[in-house]
């Protein structure tokens, strides 16, 4: 990846706690990458998204959080800027 890459991560979500498995999972993935990933779900799948740029993560967040206004059902998670 450069830096101006996204690694989105998809996956059904099992049947489990939610926050618990997005803590547990956003944390692996820290673990991986050192950086927490932000993720966005609909309750039955999750999307876990990476970038290595704070640039391209600052445009993501802002951009989840417009799409969450628009669909406020939206599971958003670690996202470091609560901008609306």
């Amino acid at each position: 990846m450069d830096g101006n890459s996204i690694l989105m991560i998809y996956q059904h979500i099992p049947r489990e706690n939610r926050e618990e498995y997005f803590c547990r999972r956003a944390n692996e993935l820290k673990n991986i990458t050192e950086d927490l990933p932000i993720y966005i779900s609909d309750n039955d799948i999750v999307f876990f998204l990476l970038t290595k740029s704070y640039e391209v993560k600052d445009q993501l967040e802002r951009t989840i959080n417009r799409y969450k206004r628009d669909y406020p059902n939206m599971i958003v998670g670690n996202v470091y800027y609560n901008r609306v």
